[in-house]
């Protein structure tokens, strides 16, 4: 009898240590992920033009889940064609199984933010080139182009991007054109202060930095 309560004692202690060091575990961003995330498969047959993802190589960075919750160093890359964030792990690569709000990585000494949260487009990620009274978004879709030759049996699978510029003032959401024509119609009510910065610093508005400093200028106003 003394020998089978003993025992009983033990498997309580131990169960008791696991529930604790379980309580106690913190919680990972591979509580979140799904092992659903299948490379695309490359056979002989099939000729891949492009690349869906939004970089060539992995990305590591901080990735902000629609919890709250924040990990750091995480290693991903961004799928542009389906929208999805792919995260590797010991090889694997997996995807959130829950909304990707925000996630930003360095890119030389600046900061790359992407982040969803914008009406009426809440679930989208935008790129933030500028966050002020006024921000500056961008969207990069890269549709899947497929098409087979009937006559050798190959298929040929292309990845075309499609960029959009977005500004959001006043709690809205605006798409406007990467052009001096573009930008200076959305932010008319400062039209000609804008049109003399453009004309004086010669502005090349298919530059990304300088279409970021422009807007942050209209701020300054």
């Amino acid at each position: 009898m003394k020998r089978i309560f003993v025992k009983s004692l033990l498997s309580i202690l131990l169960l008791t240590c696991a529930a604790t060091t379980f309580a106690q575990r913190e919680i990972s961003i591979g509580d979140y992920l799904s092992p659903t995330y299948a490379p695309m498969l490359i056979n002989k047959k099939t000729d891949l033009r492009a690349s869906p993802f939004l970089s060539p190589d992995w990305l590591v960075g901080e990735v902000v889940l629609d919890d709250g919750k924040t990990y750091q160093n995480v290693k991903f890359n961004y799928d542009q064609s389906s929208e999805s964030l792919v995260i590797e792990v010991n090889g694997n690569t997996y995807v959130p199984n829950r909304q990707v709000k925000k996630f930003t990585y360095m890119d030389g000494t600046d900061t790359v933010i992407f982040k969803n949260g914008y009406l009426p487009e809440g679930q989208t990620l935008f790129q933030v080139l500028y966050e002020g009274n006024t921000t500056l978004l961008k969207h990069t879709k890269k549709p899947k182009i497929q098409r087979e030759d009937h006559f050798t049996g190959n298929t040929e699978i292309n990845f075309v991007p499609r960029t959009d510029y977005y500004l959001v003032k006043d709690n809205r959401l605006q798409k406007v054109s990467p052009t001096e024509k573009g930008v200076l119609g959305a932010l008319a009510d400062k039209k000609p202060a804008l049109k003399s910065y453009v004309d004086e610093h010669d502005a090349n508005l298919k530059d990304d930095r300088v279409l970021a400093n422009i807007i942050s200028y209209y701020d300054s106003l």
